[in-house]
């Protein structure tokens, strides 16, 4: 056999050589490739503390808690993440259900960081009706969603009191809700996987008192002076309240009465200006002067509604987020 046929075969021989070892290698990597979940979604409700995680809808069985690392910034060094194991008593395993569509999700409490830059979750938290486990998640920050946190707000007419500041404080405005006006009472915000269905289900109470009353409808009347602790319950999910202090009509209309009288003083003044700009200044202050002597009328209307226990109170629209 000459040189050239011996150099032929030999390349031959390597190259199948090389294919071969080749796919065993590629064959051991792929054996080795861990499946992960690929199907979820995950919101973040800041506010709230709280990672809400979804599955897929195939899982209709609820698993063990999983073990859940989070990954966040490190509180010495913003430059450094850390790996963070969630203790069980923060999560919750839980299955929703709408239109026979299953919601399998794991409530995350993230109360002991600021910033959530990723979660992995070990196998086996829910499981088909087969008996098919789910598998590994790994989530990255791309996508952790930040989600809209709900909130609570309020409707109300209302009556001010202000405390008066420090030197160091700004002026206080407590705007109160009155005995037999009602408060309108609604829920802002929110989305996510299962945003509506948690709507759904939502209640309203408040607590006076020591008393505790289940809000049927989209608005309630108080009947007795006090703080009122509106609580808004999403499924047990999510909680949250706002605080409206209530004070009986006879405080308003003191109050109201108050108000008016100090207003009342400022009618000679303002009247008279109003005047002075409509007879002086021709053109603008013909028309600026007669707008102040027609709203200054209003000092005097509002004080007799006041006198006789009508006032007009303002409105005030309070939110539990701000």
């Amino acid at each position: 056999m000459n040189k050239s046929l011996k150099k032929i075969l030999s390349v031959i021989l390597c190259t199948v050589m090389l294919f071969t070892t080749a796919s065993v290698a590629f064959a051991a990597e792929d054996a080795h490739t861990e499946e992960l979940e690929k199907t979820y979604s995950c919101d973040y409700y800041s506010e709230f503390d709280t990672v809400v995680i979804t599955y897929s809808n195939k899982y209709s069985v609820s698993g063990d808690i999983p073990k859940i690392t989070v990954q966040t910034r490190s509180s010495e060094n913003a430059q450094i993440t850390e790996n963070i194991e969630v203790s069980e008593e923060k999560i919750q395993i839980r299955i929703f259900e709408k239109n026979n569509f299953h919601y399998p999700q794991i409530i995350i409490n993230t109360d002991f960081c600021e910033e959530i830059l990723g979660v992995e979750v070990s196998a086996g938290a829910f499981a088909t009706a087969d008996g098919d486990k789910s598998l590994k998640l790994v989530i990255p920050a791309s996508r952790v969603k930040d989600a809209n946190n709900f909130y609570i707000r309020c409707r109300y007419n209302y009556v001010a009191f202000s405390e008066e500041p420090t030197d160091s404080e700004e002026r206080i405005i407590n705007y109160c809700g009155i005995v037999g006006k009602p408060i309108e009472v609604s829920i802002e915000g929110g989305n996510g996987g299962y945003g509506k269905g948690w709507l759904e289900e939502a209640t309203f109470s408040y607590t006076v008192n020591g008393k505790t009353v289940e809000i049927d409808s989209d608005s309630f009347t108080p009947e007795e002076p006090g703080k009122y602790v509106i609580q808004l319950n999403l499924d047990g999910v999510f909680t949250e309240e706002m605080t409206i202090e209530v004070v009986s009509e006879e405080v308003a209309v003191k109050k109201e009465r108050k108000i008016a009288t100090r207003n009342l003083k400022e009618f000679p003044k303002d009247f008279l200006l109003g005047l002075l700009a409509f007879i002086i200044v021709p053109g603008m202050g013909t028309v600026g002067g007669g707008a102040i002597m027609i709203n200054s009328f209003e000092y005097v209307s509002d004080f007799f509604k006041a006198l006789f226990g009508n006032p007009d109170y303002g409105t005030h629209r309070a939110e539990s987020n701000e």
